[in-house]
């Protein structure tokens, strides 16, 4: 699409040698205004080599496009800008030599001969200043009608940067997730680890209990069993001093007995 504008400067010089009106109006503003018509040309040609010097090199970046952009303005700017200054300066020589046929002497055939030659140099002169402001206005469209066909030269680079930065960024999204999700997934472990360590605490204090609470039990055993054998020696010693008792009441009813029995008798 951007060889369009390419086609722009070739219908331009083609135009010169085969139209006519274009070949006159640039001859005569070249013998009017040589420097101007010099400078329009090389401000004309100043864009078409900066495209060229990015397409033979293939830049493409957007600081590229922004110097074509900005150098193709100015070049317009500046051949209208010409073009105006072109148009003040014939229309200053044409009151001049206005100016100029108005004095002299009085006789009425020199002052008529001398408006006549004022009348010829503006005419040239307002041909001068018109001819420079289409110069100029004709070179600034042609720009801008390049440009704006320059442009899609930028345009399809800028197309596979936007999909490449579409990958990157849903690179950079997926990146991003996954950083979060495993940030989560350490929260979780930290929890978890937090609650395992406590519960190995807890699992500690219970083990401590137990183990003192089943000392305490074997303790107590060790005491019911301490006490039992003490009950047992209490129920032998007094065992004997019962039977020792009843040894003493049984030997005394036998007394007794043979006492009555000799009585009776």
């Amino acid at each position: 699409m951007y060889y369009i504008g390419f086609v722009f400067y070739a219908l331009a010089f083609a135009s010169y040698f085969f139209v006519n009106e274009v070949y006159e109006i640039i001859n005569q503003s070249y013998l009017l205004a040589q420097v101007l018509t010099l400078i329009m040309g090389g401000i004309y040609l100043y864009p078409l080599i900066i495209f060229l010097f990015i397409c033979v090199f293939s830049v493409k970046t957007e600081n590229a496009k922004k110097i074509i952009d900005s150098q193709t303005k100015l070049a317009a700017s500046v051949s209208v800008s010409l073009g105006l200054i072109g148009t003040f300066q014939g229309l200053t020589a044409m009151v001049s030599s206005i100016a100029k046929s108005m004095g002299g002497s009085s006789d009425m055939a020199e002052k008529m001969n001398s408006m006549l030659n004022a009348i010829s140099a503006a005419l040239s002169a307002m041909s001068y200043a018109f001819l420079t402001s289409i110069l100029g206005v004709a070179v600034s469209v042609l720009l801008m009608l390049s440009l704006n066909f320059w442009k899609f030269y930028f345009k399809e680079r800028n197309s596979g940067l936007s999909v490449n930065r579409q990958c990157r960024n849903i690179h950079v999204q997926f990146d991003k997730n996954a950083l979060e999700t495993l940030s989560k997934i350490d929260d979780h472990l930290t929890s978890l680890n937090y609650f395992l360590k406590k519960q190995s605490e807890v699992d500690c204090k219970t083990i401590d209990l137990q183990q003192k609470i089943l000392s305490s039990i074997l303790k107590i055993e060790k005491n019911i069993v301490l006490i039992h054998g003490d009950v047992e020696k209490i129920e032998l010693s007094y065992k004997k001093e019962i039977e020792h008792i009843r040894f003493h009441v049984s030997n005394f009813k036998n007394k007794i007995h043979k006492v009555l029995e000799q009585f009776i008798k």
